[in-house]
């Protein structure tokens, strides 16, 4: 009984199926009928879903500012924007078969941003501004980190916040560089990869300062130098240890620097010769 009641189950379910694929309606369609996107510029062959191939049918479109029909079956795209697709029977006085809209999009050819590279400190942020080339361009754009999803997600170099359709803030978060990954896709339901997508590179150098033990002199200071890389400052009277010379037989005591020889108007000079040597000036 059990399998009779199986048997009849299944059965059941095919018909479902066969009616439901009985009864699907037409749909206006072009490409694989994978999206409901069109691109500005492009020319589209029509065809109607579900319908028997004998069936003469012809289509109509409009607003006329932003799509043209040619040849009953071709669409050509003349502006960005949404537009109304419907299709006919020829055979019937035009009975309407079906009516479908549509989104059109304007492909961006490149995106600008504000910047390339910047270095920032932990706790720093800056805000990225992205522009599409053409500017009328529709494109969905994303902002992404590359590089740490890759190290830890959870704990970021850089992190993305307030992000709009062009612009994000980048806030530093611990040393390392991030290159931030600006995205251009025509539709929402692209992937992140589409070969057809715009993309656009931002590196943000994060430093954090890591002050040798070793001290660097100049003329008249001392002062303990940034040894991390990008180190962005250049005013050494901000530096550790930053103090003039004091010196004690023309040595400085705290950094070992020896006093320098000046001419008569003030200027420095060498004392070392091409061989690393130092010359003996001997008073007469």
């Amino acid at each position: 009984m059990n399998r009779i009641i199986k048997i009849l189950a299944a059965a059941a379910l095919l018909w479902t199926v066969f009616a439901l694929a009985a009864s699907a309606e037409p749909t206006v369609a072009f490409g694989d009928n994978s999206t409901n996107c069109m691109l500005y510029g492009q020319t589209y062959e029509l065809y109607l879903t579900e319908t028997d191939p004998s069936v003469p049918v012809y289509f109509k479109g409009k607003p006329s500012s932003r799509i043209q029909i040619k040849n009953d079956n071709q669409v050509v795209i003349l502006a960005p924007g949404s537009c109304t697709i419907t299709a006919h029977n020829a055979a019937q006085d035009g009975k309407r078969l079906a009516t479908r809209q549509f989104i059109i999009r304007k492909r961006a050819e490149s995106l600008t941003v504000n910047f390339t590279e910047t270095i920032l400190y932990p706790g720093e942020s800056v805000t990225l501004e992205v522009t599409p080339i053409p500017a009328d361009a529709t494109d969905f754009i994303d902002i992404e980190e590359t590089v740490s999803p890759e190290l830890n997600p959870s704990d970021p170099i850089v992190r993305i916040n307030g992000e709009t359709s062009s612009s994000a803030i980048l806030e530093a978060k611990k040393a390392g560089t991030e290159i931030v990954k600006v995205i251009a896709r025509y539709d929402v339901e692209t992937s992140y990869n589409d070969p057809g997508n715009v993309y656009a590179y931002v590196t943000v150098h994060v430093h954090e300062h890591v002050w040798s033990d070793a001290w660097t002199a100049s003329d008249d200071y001392h002062y303990h130098a940034c040894t991390a890389e990008f180190c962005k400052m250049t005013d050494i009277s901000e530096m550790p240890g930053y103090a003039a010379h004091t010196y004690e037989n023309d040595v400085c005591t705290v950094c070992g620097e020896r006093k320098p020889v000046r001419d008569i108007d003030g200027g420095k000079i060498d004392l070392t010769d091409e061989g690393g040597g130092e010359f003996t000036f001997v008073m007469p």
